[in-house]
């Protein structure tokens, strides 16, 4: 599934004038590939992000998805939980409203790829910030996308957690061939995971950064800490 932006743009009217969130931006993101997009807050990753999900439409510019039409799953800065449903049954919540066909061994092996099988009938609110972000991305990957959209989903996170779950992650992209497109302003967790780093600054990709390096990777090795000053410097 390649993704395909041709001068994709889009500006925001507001009392003193015209902001633009994202500049004409011309790239192709090839399919069951791991991007990653970093740059500081109000650059314009989530206005990107937002745009190729569908949940904003563009000002110019055009977005195509070759060969057709894909399924897009979004994963949040937040959970998003119902508070009211059990871990199964917010993973499966498109199937339990009538969106998604319910597959009899699906959820289980779900929980157990997402190490949640001992909490599949606990509660948010009996959830750890870690457990709660994988139970939305279990929802997510039930509902098997062709492309999974992420914005800084683990930024809330403590280091360790937020540690595991990159290896989650990883070990998911591996498995089930997905292509991810990953929102941080974390240099490191971008080069931990992508195989690219798209740089923004100010509503601009002003780098594109190709990390040929294997998985896991090493944040203290020569060759990412190499990138990571590369990054920074892009930023800056």
């Amino acid at each position: 599934m390649t993704i395909s932006l041709i001068n994709l743009a889009k500006t925001y009217r507001t009392k003193d004038g015209e902001v633009v969130a994202l500049a004409p931006t011309v790239l192709d993101i090839a399919p069951y590939s791991f991007t990653t997009v970093v740059g500081k807050s109000g650059c314009g990753k989530t206005t990107l992000l937002r745009l190729l999900a569908g949940l904003e439409g563009p000002t110019s510019g055009t977005l195509t998805f070759l060969p057709h039409r894909p399924k897009i799953g979004f994963v949040f800065q937040e959970p998003r939980l119902m508070p009211w449903l059990t871990v199964s049954e917010n993973i499966a919540f498109a199937a339990l409203s009538g969106k998604s066909p319910l597959s009899g061994g699906k959820l289980p092996a779900l929980l157990d790829m997402l190490s949640l099988t001992a909490f599949a009938n606990a509660y948010p609110s009996q959830l750890s910030g870690g457990m709660a972000q994988r139970t939305a991305l279990g929802r997510t990957l039930f509902q098997n996308p062709d492309i999974i959209l992420m914005d800084e989903p683990f930024g809330s996170l403590d280091y360790f957690t937020r540690k595991g779950l990159q290896e989650t992650l990883l070990r998911l992209f591996k498995q089930e061939k997905k292509t991810i497109i990953f929102v941080t302003h974390d240099v490191e967790e971008a080069l931990i995971l992508g195989e690219r780093v798209l740089i923004m600054k100010k509503g601009s990709v002003t780098g594109d950064v190709d990390v040929n390096l294997p998985y896991p990777r090493d944040a203290a090795s020569l060759e990412l800490l190499a990138l990571r000053r590369k990054i920074l410097s892009g930023i800056e």
